[in-house]
């Protein structure tokens, strides 16, 4: 940066002839294409964010990807929606839509550690739901369910489904995502239960009008794969 508003010529013409030291670097560039250091399967990466409203940024956003894949095929491998979600389940990771919605609060959805002491004092915060929430974070007993992981075997429990006591006669919970598991076998979902089961409880979900076997785990069934400096 040059600041000198009393000798713009010559700075212009000084950063101009100065540019040329640079002009031997040649590089192919994909314009106006984000990457962020983020991603939401609990695997470490990017995201790469490629605008498309319209015939030649879909072009540029295909040959994007084709390059990727040509040029790295040991490291760099399609993969659909499903196996993505897989991974954001397998982490435990909560999709909005599903884990939350504008009716569950941080405390049901097992997020409290994302509120920090600082703002936990209801004299003296406000926020959007403050309310309510301090209230359940004060008042742990007002809280009636949780969100919880949930594994079982044969077929894989989806959203909506029913879960009950494990007897079979009280409903206690429902799914909120479910997929088969590539990590660890068989399958794997997260859910709203009443709170009184714990880890570890055999219940029964109801999976196309059958009751299937399942058992409340801990989450995240696998471990985040991030990188972290040291």
């Amino acid at each position: 940066m040059v600041t000198n508003a009393g000798c713009r010529e010559k700075d212009v013409a000084f950063i101009t002839k100065e540019l040329s030291n640079f002009n031997n670097v040649k590089h192919e560039t994909f314009e106006d294409i984000h990457l962020s250091r983020t991603g939401y399967t609990g695997e470490d990466g990017f995201e790469l964010s490629i605008p498309s409203s319209n015939d030649k940024e879909t072009q540029q956003a295909r040959e994007f990807f084709e390059r990727l894949i040509e040029e790295s095929p040991d490291t760099v491998q399609p993969i659909g929606l499903a196996a993505r979600d897989s991974l954001r389940l397998e982490a435990g990771m909560c999709l909005y839509g599903n884990e939350l919605t504008e009716e569950i609060t941080p405390v049901q959805a097992s997020l409290s550690w994302l509120i920090p002491q600082s703002r936990r004092d209801a004299s003296t915060t406000k926020f959007n739901g403050s309310d309510k929430i301090l209230s359940q974070l004060n008042d742990k007993k007002s809280v009636r369910t949780r969100r919880i992981g949930l594994t079982s075997k044969g077929p894989s429990p989806r959203t909506g489904n029913a879960i009950y006591d494990q007897d079979g006669k009280e409903q206690i919970g429902y799914i909120t995502s479910g997929s088969p598991s590539p990590s660890i076998g068989g399958n794997v979902a997260q859910a709203y239960i009443d709170k009184k089961a714990k880890i570890g409880s055999d219940v029964k979900v109801e999976i196309r009008g059958k009751l299937r076997d399942g058992v409340v785990t801990k989450l995240p069934f696998v471990p985040s794969n991030f990188y972290k400096p040291n």
